[in-house]
């Protein structure tokens, strides 16, 4: 459990009312009629933190109800968004806007007053008022955070230099944040790209690429390629149907959510089951370099079993033959995303059973032609692990900095005039 935030006593506490206007956006809360070449009605779940709205998908409404807005509030660079139904406490950094758009109550409007918006969007991001907000909407039987207990949220009030002096701080490690998530986003575009070349037209030998193609149940591939099932080249492993009893033994016990790299060798929630525990649920260890597939909800995660593993019923594994490299095989589970949709029994949730999974038509290079297309696709993959560790390492010194900070337990320097 976290330590509650301690304030510097120097500082004065005010009530959010004091130091910014806290508007409700619609006060009536009665759905507008729809107008589809009207003006956007953004919701909280319509926009993303910096404020970002796709146009294409939010809802429209009549422009009487746009003027009726303007009368209320307008949007501009120092415009504050403050989730207040679902997503509570969700605060957006509103820029302003070229083209209209009018805001749903499912947020508020904070216009900052006597406090420098970039250190009230820290404040409102702190452990302090996530605590606030828990403790108004305890026993709430909606969630929802209402317009007079928002503007009740008590915020610090540092005098105004050492605002500024924060909020640049802060700022500074938000900018590399964004460069570092934009750096990510770009090598995840590079790896789609890079899949969809190598995974059709491969890479050939010594430098030449394949210059005679052939038409396949796969699509268009070269034409040295073969095309095969998925149960021709590997044996399936389908996890027994009784779950362990007990979740605390040394091999890891992994569900869909433990799959977000191309290699997996534990649980994030640190369950394991014992060789004792499985024998007792008719269970099934996974070895090493088995390839692990999720056959349940979004069908084609997949990752490499790093070491020994026992899996969940929602998961899949294949042991690879001598024909297919595993990480190979993981990237074409990755790709074949639609053909796995097709093939799943389709009930009320769709699953795959032993019988989809090894129909999986995939195409086959040589086995030094999978290695060489694993490596290249690898080389994007590592350095979006690498930047991905250091995007995790900053929002953890952001979080250690916006603790001392905001609090008063370190205090800043600014120079005196």
């Amino acid at each position: 459990m976290n330590e509650p935030m301690r304030f510097s006593t120097e500082w004065p506490i005010a009530l959010l009312t004091d130091v910014a206007d806290v508007i409700d956006p619609h006060p009536t809360h009665r759905a507008p009629q729809e107008d589809q070449n009207g003006i956007p009605f953004a919701g909280i779940g319509d926009l993303d933190e910096n404020g970002n709205l796709d146009y294409s998908k939010v809802r429209k409404v009549p422009s009487e109800v746009f003027a009726d807005h303007q009368a209320k509030y307008r949007i501009t660079s120092n415009t504050i968004g403050f989730g207040r139904v679902a997503s509570i406490g969700k605060v957006i950094d509103f820029k302003g806007f070229v083209r209209p758009v009018t805001i749903s109550p499912t947020l508020a409007i904070i216009e900052p007053k006597d406090i420098n918006k970039k250190f009230l969007l820290n404040v409102l991001r702190s452990e302090k008022v996530k605590t606030q907000i828990g403790l108004l909407t305890t026993g709430s039987t909606r969630s929802s955070l209402g317009i007079e207990l928002l503007r009740t949220l008590e915020v610090i009030v540092p005098p105004l230099p050492e605002q500024q002096k924060i909020a640049s701080i802060l700022t500074a490690v938000d900018e590399v944040i964004a460069s570092t998530t934009a750096q990510i986003n770009k090598l995840k575009d590079l790896k789609t790209g890079m899949m969809q070349e190598l995974l059709t037209k491969g890479i050939g030998r010594a430098g030449h690429p394949h210059t005679e193609f052939k038409d396949s149940p796969v699509g268009r591939i070269p034409k040295s390629w073969e095309v095969v099932k998925t149960g021709q080249v590997t044996k399936s492993i389908v996890p027994g149907r009784n779950k362990p009893k007990q979740l605390d033994g040394d091999i890891p016990w992994i569900t869909i959510s433990d799959i977000d790299e191309v290699y997996i060798s534990k649980s994030k929630s640190n369950f394991g089951v014992s060789r004792i525990v499985l024998a007792e649920a008719s269970g099934k260890t996974v070895p090493k370099d088995a390839v692990v597939m999720t056959v349940v909800g979004e069908f084609g995660i997949s990752a490499v079993a790093a070491c020994e593993l026992v899996l969940n019923q929602q998961l899949h594994a294949f042991v690879c033959s001598v024909k297919i490299f595993p990480m190979y095989l993981c990237f074409i589970l990755r790709f074949q995303k639609a053909q796995l949709e097709k093939l799943a029994t389709q009930t009320t949730i769709a699953y795959m059973n032993k019988e989809n999974t090894e129909s999986l038509l995939i195409p086959l290079p040589s086995i030094d032609e999978q290695k060489k297309i694993t490596e290249a696709v690898l080389s994007v993959e590592n350095s979006i692990v690498k930047k991905t560790s250091r995007l995790n390492a900053l929002y953890a010194s952001k979080k250690a900095l916006m603790q001392d900070l905001l609090t008063g337990k370190v205090r800043v320097k600014v120079n005196s005039q």
